[in-house]
């Protein structure tokens, strides 16, 4: 699913059902304001119990596109702001403005990227290739995560929002946790573009097997990697 994906990208994740509190659209926001090689990657669909009858798309999907400029041009987002609030607007453009009509500028289409409901392994895999797994979780006071617990078992780099579960999480992971405020898409920009803040030596039982390889290899991390995500993540595969 990423063979269209440049090798050198660099890939941001989010797990789990697509919901409300989860805040992935505060990852799409952050998107808009880090360079174009950065990419994200949803693992995860609407859950069951969400799907309705004659629903012509889910409200949570409805709205990571609308923060991503998805299938949108910048008349019809005058047009949609407009209603309501201010008097008919007309929008008048010439030959050179053309393609606003058909696509708008901050269209995030090429670099979201939906990788569907995946299997225990597929999930993990998924986790295993990202730069950055990033939990943006709203406060509903959940007591916990297992997808983050997931993701600090691998070793993965986690970055997630300030909730209380995670604070807590973070006083048995030290320094092993990157914060930012609930719903603060400029801060998690810069939080993801800077160096990983130094961990503490991460526990052998902590590593997967796939790591476990990785560190004896001699390829570069994603190369050494097979993944059921497409061959640009596979050097078994030309």
């Amino acid at each position: 699913m990423l063979d269209g994906v440049p090798t050198e990208s660099k890939l941001i994740g989010v797990f789990g059902f697509l919901g409300r509190y989860k805040g992935f659209d505060t990852v799409v926001r952050a998107l808009h304001h880090l360079p174009e090689d950065y990419h994200l990657l949803i693992f995860g669909g609407v859950h069951p119990n969400e799907i309705k009858p004659h629903q012509s798309i889910d409200p949570v999907v409805s709205s990571l596109f609308d923060a991503g400029y998805v299938d949108t041009s910048v008349a019809e987002r005058i047009r949609s702001n407009a209603v309501g609030t201010a008097p008919a607007v007309s929008v008048a453009v010439d030959s050179s403005m053309r393609d606003l009509l058909i696509e708008h500028p901050k269209d995030l289409s090429d670099r979201i990227h939906f990788m569907g409901t995946q299997s225990d392994t597929d999930f993990l895999a998924g986790m295993a290739i990202c730069d950055a797994v990033v939990f943006p979780y709203l406060e509903v006071g959940q007591s916990s995560s297992g997808p983050i617990s997931q993701a600090l078992e691998l070793g993965c780099r986690v970055i997630a929002s300030r909730t209380h579960t995670f604070i807590q999480l973070g006083r048995y992971h030290h320094k092993m946790i990157e914060f930012f405020d609930i719903g603060n898409h400029l801060e998690l920009a810069g939080r993801i573009r800077s160096h990983p803040v130094a961990t503490a030596i991460r526990p052998a039982r902590g590593l997967s097997r796939i790591q476990r390889r990785d560190q004896q290899g001699g390829l570069p991390r994603r190369q050494r990697r097979r993944s059921p995500y497409g061959s640009r993540f596979d050097p078994n595969v030309k």
